[in-house]
């Protein structure tokens, strides 16, 4: 799967109060190197190609709407349109151009970007409800998930049913789509 991600977007959902941001310089970069390492965090186990685009201030090069790209060693680029584009600009060009739109996971929450994804079928999710889930701790083994569990949740919730266990509820309940 390919995530796009709305990069200031989504750094920015979880900031309630931005009247302070402006006073620290570095507070821009400071929240990049802090989402980038999230998403590394977040991708290491799952291995998905991530796209983060970033709005730039950057003077580029003259020319076509080519981005300035960083790619990392790990599956996370970072993409930074060049002068006069915006994020949004390469988020929605990226999606439109793309030969399967469909396999696209685009992260934002602003509604034109969520719109025309839509309308080219790629899957959107919230910068708010993305970010829940790159703050969420990572679990690693099913004993850990066990030890969340409420009172009385059986451990099949966590790690499943076996193949004879599964065999027998769907002879109870057949195959039979609904």
């Amino acid at each position: 799967m390919l995530i796009l991600i709305d990069g200031y977007n989504l750094i920015f959902s979880e900031q309630t109060d931005l009247a302070w941001w402006d006073k620290d310089p570095s507070f821009l970069e400071k929240s990049r190197d802090s989402l980038i390492a999230k998403l590394i965090s977040y991708n290491a186990t799952r291995k998905y190609h991530i796209i983060v685009a970033f709005d730039s201030d950057q003077t580029c090069a003259a020319g076509s709407f080519y981005p300035q790209r960083q790619k990392p060693t790990t599956l996370i680029e970072v993409v930074f349109p060049q002068h006069g584009y915006k994020a949004d600009d390469f988020i929605i060009n990226f999606v439109y151009s793309h030969p399967k739109p469909k396999g696209i996971l685009v992260v934002t929450s602003d509604r034109q970007i969520v719109y025309l994804s839509k309308r080219e079928s790629a899957k959107v999710i919230s910068s708010q409800e993305f970010m829940e889930t790159l703050n969420r701790p990572a679990k690693t083994s099913a004993d850990e998930k066990s030890k969340e569990l409420d009172a009385g949740e059986p451990i099949e919730k966590i790690v499943g049913l076996t193949p004879s266990e599964t065999e027998k509820w769907m002879e109870v309940f057949g195959d039979e789509e609904v």
